[in-house]
Formats: C-alpha cells, structure tokens, sequence
C-alpha cells in the first residue's frame, strides 16, 4: 500500500514539474525588447560583423517602368512585386530582377498576394477587388461583402484579415478586430483572453501583416506588440518596450485634437511596422514624428542594433551600401532598397577599394550597368546567427 501510495506521489510530482516547465516555455517565447535603453555598440556597427553576405539587385529599367520608391514588396513564386504609390503602379520583376509587367493606375496603399494573384481594392468602386496574375494581366473582378484594412494568405485554404480601429469602441480590442478563415471555419482573436494587449496609445502605420519565410508576424493598430499567426493560432511573440511619455493620449472625442496637438510638441511614437525575421534575427521599425527608426535584434544573443547607424558608419566608411528599412524576408535574407543615385555614389568608393567582393557575392563589373537614373536596387542581406 505504502509503495502504491509513493508511486502515485511520484507521477503527481512528474506531472506537476512538466506542466510548470511548460508554462514557463510559454512565457519564454514572448520577448521583450526595450528600445529606451538602447545604447550603440560601436563594436557591431561594421556591417560584416552582422550579415555573412549581401547580394545587389538592379530593378530594371525603362520608360514603362519607373519607379520613384518602393512602398511595398511581396515575394511570390520566383518574382518580386513592388507598390510605387507616387507613380500608382505595381511592377513585377524576377529574382534577378527582370522587368515583366507593370499594373497601372492603382490608388491603393497596400496590395496582397491570394492563391498566386495579385489582389488590391478598386479605389474607384466600393468594396470591388481586382485580381491580376503574377505576370500583371488582369484576371477577375469581384465584390467583398466587407471591408477589410489587411489581408495576408497564410496557406492554400487559410487567410488572416485585419478590420482596423472602429471609433465607436475606445478600446479598440474587440473581437472583430483579428480574423482567421479556414475555408469556411473562422476565428477571432483578439478578445482572446490568453492575449492580452498593451493597449498603448499608439496610432497604426498601415500595414498589419508581414510574411517572412517560415512564420507571418501581425502588429495590430494601438498596439507595440507583436504577434505570429497561423491558421490555427495567433501567439504573443514580441513587446517593444517605449518611454511613457512616447505614447499619445487620446480621447475618443477630441481624437484629432489630441492627436495633431502633440505631434506637434512633442517627441513620440506612432506605431510599429516592417516586422520581419531571419535566422533568428528580428527586424522593425519604429515610426516616430521625429522620423523612422529601423532596429535589428538578435534572439539568442539579445543584441539590439539600429540599422540607421549601420548604413551611417557604412558611408563614413566607405564600405559596401547596406539598405536601412526591411521591406520582406527571402530564403533567410532580409532585403530592404536604396536609390540608384546614392548606390552609385557608395559603390564607386567601396569598388576602389576593392571591398565589394567577398563580402558581397559580386563584383563591379557585374554591376556598373546602374546609374543614378535607374530604378531602386534591392539589397539582400544575410544576417548571422551570432554576431561578431
């Protein structure tokens, strides 16, 4: 009897210990990364130190397709696609960056990829989506029942849509906020009481959902949080920690007032966007009324760095251009963009000296055919598991 009773306690106990570990892991895979205390690590800050390659891309130019700056890029079977709002045209190019197809006229701030097409709302026609195959002819048209802010693909059968701030709620985390559609299945989110949101008064950026290689990150509107989404979860992954005094009070009935009086007077932060990872490396960015802020964090080696000071010491350097802003993830690179103008002007310094090569898997010569009239060039850049 008495063994019987010491057997029962041990499996108890066994039991007891795997639940409390796991609970523990759970709490373990939301970071938290405090921006208020960053100090810069002059030690990291030469770009071979953080990426083991960098590989250049000249989008291809000519008079059909120019391209003023790139405000949005989706990666989809072996082609790059670009959102120029200012010229209000979508280009289609191949990973090597040959121009195939331009979408004109399309007054729209954010486009997305669904089962291979290219989608965005008719800004002329209420609630119609227009369709586009990946090599830019028009395919269909149709209608939505509802009006959706963000829109991601997340498998052949599953999406996530993001319907955005409702002025009538104060607290906008309800649970019409996150949606996740499994063929006819569909769940809510963020009224989820396992999440639970900073509700930080922070105004959205725009974009909610950004597709990495292996995982989607979604940042909801009033939020420094951001989460990871699957068909079947959505999961606290990271907290950007922010001074108090960087987060905007609002009233519901004086929210323009509010909003417009301290943007004006004072330093703060107005939301989160360009959330990507790569092996094991974070990137976001921090928008601010005084200007963009683009961070990378290590995970493993809890090491934060502002990439805004990296390409600074790159051109005080004169080493090889490293873009700032990460606009999408490709087979574990982050790839970000840099006016043909300015890539000319640091490559011809670095090429002299010849440090292009090996740090980048390029040379010159492979590259000269760029001039300050082209259009932006896509830089690839491969971050390092552990930085030197």
């Amino acid at each position: 009897m008495q063994k019987k009773y010491f057997y029962h306690l041990s499996i108890i106990l066994i039991i007891t210990f795997f639940y409390a570990g796991c609970s523990e892991n759970v709490e373990n895979k939301s970071l938290n990364i405090d921006i208020t205390s960053y100090r810069t690590d002059t030690n990291l800050l030469r770009s071979s130190k953080i990426y083991d390659s960098v590989v250049y891309i000249p989008l291809e130019t000519n008079s059909r397709n120019l391209i003023a700056k790139i405000d949005q890029l989706e990666i989809e079977s072996e082609r790059y696609i670009v959102l120029d709002k200012d010229s209000k045209t979508i280009s289609i190019y191949t990973k090597t960056g040959k121009f195939i197809n331009l979408i004109e006229n399309v007054n729209t701030w954010n486009f997305w990829i669904d089962n291979h097409l290219i989608k965005f709302f008719n800004s002329k026609k209420a609630n119609e989506i227009l369709a586009y195959n990946l090599d830019g002819e028009e395919v269909s048209k149709s209608k939505s029942n509802h009006y959706f802010k963000n829109i991601i693909e997340l498998d052949s059968i599953s999406h996530a849509e993001y319907y955005g701030y409702d002025r009538s709620n104060y607290a906008p985390y309800n649970s019409h906020n996150l949606g996740i559609f499994k063929g006819k299945e569909y769940k809510f989110f963020l009224n989820n009481e396992n999440i639970l949101l900073s509700k930080e008064n922070v105004i959205s950026t725009g974009r909610c959902f950004f597709r990495s290689d292996s995982i989607t990150l979604f940042t909801p509107e009033y939020s420094t949080e951001i989460f990871s989404i699957t068909p079947t979860s959505c999961t606290k992954k990271i907290t950007i920690k922010i001074d108090k005094e960087a987060s905007i009070p609002l009233s519901d009935a004086n929210f323009l007032k509010d909003l417009k009086y301290n943007i004006k007077h004072g330093k703060y932060i107005v939301g989160l966007n360009n959330c990507f990872e790569a092996n094991g490396v974070v990137s976001f960015q921090v928008v601010s009324t005084f200007g963009f802020f683009n961070f990378i964090y290590n995970i493993n080696q809890q090491k934060l760095l502002k990439t805004n000071e990296i390409f600074k010491y790159s051109v005080f350097k004169q080493e090889n251009p490293i873009g700032i802003a990460t606009l999408g993830v490709d087979n574990g690179s982050f790839i970000s963009s840099m006016p043909a103008s300015f890539f000319v002007k640091m490559l011809r310094k670095s090429a002299f000296k010849e440090s292009i090569a090996p740090f980048a898997t390029q040379y010159w010569s492979e590259l000269n055919k760029v001039t300050v009239h082209s259009n932006p060039v896509l830089i690839k850049a491969y971050p390092k598991k552990n930085w030197l």
